[in-house]
């Protein structure tokens, strides 16, 4: 699950004599979005009927941002350039605020096990086209299972090879300054009041960026890459 989910399973499994025999995975997080820009998205493509694949690699892994839904039981697949739900969750615009401020998500792990994409990886190119995993091992509990994984081919890196390419490891804040982007700011206001199409196509970039969007994201990068050293 998400570094929350699991943090709140640890919660409510504090006192449970069955919480030894639990191994918990939680994947390295961008954030959550809004479920409303979901059925947003749901509403206007009104021919899905459920999204069974957010990562879709059909196309190999760095281009494993397709969606794979059904329609009525029939599998269909929509590529990224028509994707809008997945290119507004990337944006930072429409995530839970909650997200802009995360202290799951970096040292305040409750997981054994972390998972996600290795981004920036310059090692192992023959690889990278069916994908390349990091996985952080946070506990002994958590690297005992993983030694027993078979079938998977295995290499030690260090953090920062990890984290070059995933800031949210270093802080859950490394988002906080897009919470104060307009889109954000007015993202209850624009569900309620914008048609669908007429919503995701401003929240997913087929607009023109203006000024202060253009800042926002400037900043938001800088911070971005300052907070990934400072572990």
């Amino acid at each position: 699950g998400t570094p929350c989910q699991i943090a709140g399973l640890r919660y409510f499994l504090e006192k449970k004599e069955y919480q030894d025999n639990l191994i918990a995975v939680e994947v390295i997080c961008h954030g959550v979005p809004s479920r409303k820009v979901m059925e947003k998205f749901l509403y206007y493509t009104k021919s899905i009927t459920e999204i069974v694949n957010f990562r879709d690699k059909r196309y190999g892994w760095k281009k494993s941002y397709g969606l794979t839904v059904k329609n009525q039981g029939e599998e269909g697949y929509i590529p990224y350039e028509d994707n809008y739900f997945t290119k507004i969750f990337l944006s930072g615009n429409a995530l839970r605020q909650s997200c802009y401020n995360c202290p799951f998500a970096s040292e305040g792990s409750y997981a054994d096990i972390s998972l996600g994409d290795f981004w920036q990886l310059k090692r192992w190119p023959e690889e990278q086209e069916a994908g390349v995993s990091a996985v952080i091992l946070r506990t002994e509990k958590g690297e005992a299972f993983f030694r027993k994984c078979t079938g998977i081919h295995k290499e030690n890196v260090t953090w920062e090879d990890v984290a070059s390419g995933n800031p949210r490891l270093c802080s859950g804040k490394h988002l906080s300054l897009m919470r104060w982007h307009p889109l954000r700011v007015n993202l209850g206001k624009n569900l309620a009041s914008m048609e669908p199409l007429q919503f995701l196509q401003l929240y997913s970039g087929r607009t023109k960026l203006t000024p202060s969007t253009f800042w926002i994201k400037v900043a938001n990068r800088i911070y971005a890459y300052g907070l990934r050293w400072q572990r």
